[in-house]
């Protein structure tokens, strides 16, 4: 009879609080409605600005005239999110095709500096990066990419454990490099 006494008791209590405080309680439930709107509103138009960047960006990789691509490449270059990434990638690239090196290098060494980017893709781009002026040292001896080469290098992660035959190959390729440029013999 005791435990249905205090448990009555423990039951008028929660009542009472709630009746007491009804006004406080109904604000605070609306203020969290009100911010579980706000945030499912943002992430709304952060899904529809990612979904619009997406459009944008394989409608500009298709066209075929440069200057209209271009142009949404550099709308793309201004955002920010992953497409802004792979507009500045697809940049570098159209200008690799043009044979605009002194441009491909700034490109890639802004986007190299760039801290929003984890180590793993700096690594993947800088590897890129490499072997891009790795070749194009060899189709033009006359440039002098070799420290650049050696910057892309040192920015690929010794911690990163998959990349390290491949920093090791870019080192080799490098001096091969240095080797064919300075019409070096070697036995």
């Amino acid at each position: 009879m005791e435990d249905n006494s205090s448990t009555n008791n423990f039951f008028l209590n929660i009542k009472k609080t709630i009746n007491n405080n009804l006004k406080l309680i109904v604000i605070i439930l609306s203020v969290l409605f009100l911010l579980f709107l706000l945030l499912q509103t943002y992430n709304y138009f952060i899904k529809q600005s990612t979904l619009k960047n997406s459009i944008s960006f394989y409608k500009a990789i298709s066209i075929d005239r440069e200057d209209e691509s271009n142009k949404i490449l550099s709308v793309l270059n201004n955002s920010n999110d992953f497409y802004a990434i792979l507009s500045q990638l697809e940049i570098i690239d159209k200008n690799i095709k043009n044979k605009n090196y002194e441009l491909v290098n700034e490109l890639y060494k802004n986007l190299l500096n760039d801290n929003n980017l984890e180590n793993i893709y700096k690594t993947a781009i800088a590897s890129v990066a490499a072997y891009n002026f790795i070749n194009i040292q060899l189709i033009n001896p006359s440039t002098n990419y070799i420290d650049d080469i050696n910057n892309y290098i040192e920015i690929i992660d010794d911690e990163l454990l998959n990349y390290n035959g491949i920093k090791l190959e870019l080192k080799f390729l490098k001096i091969i490099t240095e080797v064919e440029n300075n019409n070096i013999q070697y036995n």
